[in-house]
Parts: C-alpha cells; sequence; structure tokens
C-alpha cells in the first residue's frame, strides 16, 4: 500500500491534498480565514490517515463524502480493505457508495473477495455487499452478481456463520446504505447554497 499510517493531509478546495492552511496574521490583524474571506467555498478538514481514533476516521470519510472529495477514493479503498480500525467501515462504505463510480464499486469488491472468505471475520461484509448493490443499482451494473449467486461468495460465507440468518440481510444495508446516501447529498447541497 506504500502510505505511511502516521501522516495526514489537508483536504483542499479543488479535493486534492494541500499545503497547511496559512499562518494566522501579525499580532493585532485578523488573518484571511478570521476575517471570514472565503470560509463557505473552503474546506480544510485534516484527514488521519495514521492509526487515529475511529470516530476521527468516521469523521474524515464522512466529510469527503459530502464535500464529494473523490481524490480520497484509493485512500478510502486501502482503508477498507485494511480494517485496521473498529468501527470505520461503514463510513467509508458510505463514502464510496456516494462516489458512485465503478472504481467504487472495485473497492469494495475488493474487500469482499478477501472477507467473505473469512466467516470468522464479522467485519463489513454486509454493509460492503449494500453499498456494491447500492452503486450496481445506480450504474445499471451488476457486480453484486458472483457474490449473490447461489454458489457464490456471500452463501459460503453465510454457511461458515454461525447465525447463518443474513441470507438477504444486505437488502436492510442496502436501504441504509441509500438512505445515508441521500443524507450527505442533502449536506452536500446545504453546503453549496448555505
Amino acid at each position: 500500500m506504500g502510505t505511511s499510517f502516521g501522516t495526514s493531509l489537508r483536504v483542499a478546495p479543488g479535493g486534492g491534498a494541500g499545503p497547511p492552511p496559512p499562518a494566522p496574521g501579525p499580532p493585532g490583524r485578523p488573518s484571511s480565514a478570521a476575517s471570514g474571506e472565503d470560509v463557505r467555498g473552503r474546506l480544510h478538514a485534516r484527514v488521519p490517515l495514521g492509526p487515529a481514533a475511529s470516530a476521527r476516521r468516521r469523521t474524515a470519510a464522512w466529510l469527503i463524502a459530502v464535500s464529494r472529495r473523490t481524490a480520497f477514493r484509493e485512500r478510502l479503498g486501502e482503508l477498507l480493505l485494511a480494517s485496521e480500525v473498529c468501527c470505520t467501515g461503514l463510513a467509508y462504505c458510505v463514502a464510496l457508495a456516494s462516489f458512485g463510480s465503478p472504481d467504487d464499486a472495485d473497492h469494495l469488491a475488493d474487500y469482499l473477495d478477501r472477507y467473505l472468505r473469512r466467516p470468522d471475520l464479522d467485519f463489513d461484509q454486509l454493509v460492503a455487499m449494500g453499498a456494491l448493490v447500492y452503486i450496481d443499482l445506480g450504474l445499471g451494473d451488476n457486480k453484486a452478481a458472483r457474490f449473490l449467486a447461489p454458489s457464490g461468495l456471500w452463501h459460503q460465507w453465510l454457511q461458515g456463520r454461525p447465525d447463518r440468518q443474513h441470507a438477504n440481510a444486505y437488502a436492510t444495508y442496502l436501504s441504509l446504505i441509500r438512505r445515508l446516501c441521500a443524507f450527505a447529498d442533502e449536506c452536500a447541497e446545504l453546503r453549496t447554497t448555505g
């Protein structure tokens, strides 16, 4: 993966990483940020890429989703696949689903390829499947079909689970992803009009 886990990036207005924010102005004079210059048009979020707390990573993923920072697509895919921090997978899946491109579907499929082979790991398989189906519906694609086939990894994963009750649970998570993506869209709209 090659990305250092001990760094953070600043999200620049165009969606890419930028230099650190400007230092405050001289004493007694407000900086441009303090005077309100272009505050509405800027989102300067520090995106934790290191072994940060799950709340910070979830927040970063939500900010990325709301601001449509597709420049972070690869990194979100890496973080989802690594599954190093508890309770962050839903936010990564929502961000990828909100972008909704074939590349985002590929990241979710990579995750499912790895973790559906591990019934002993109950991570974010359900929400990732919901997100993949969501993207498929938006694109008119069918990347989830190979997982959901009767002999596919989805059913194999379920057979290895003690509860085996989730055969159609991805539909519940598809509904959740729809609602969360609609919320992210609403927040993005408020951000641009507000």
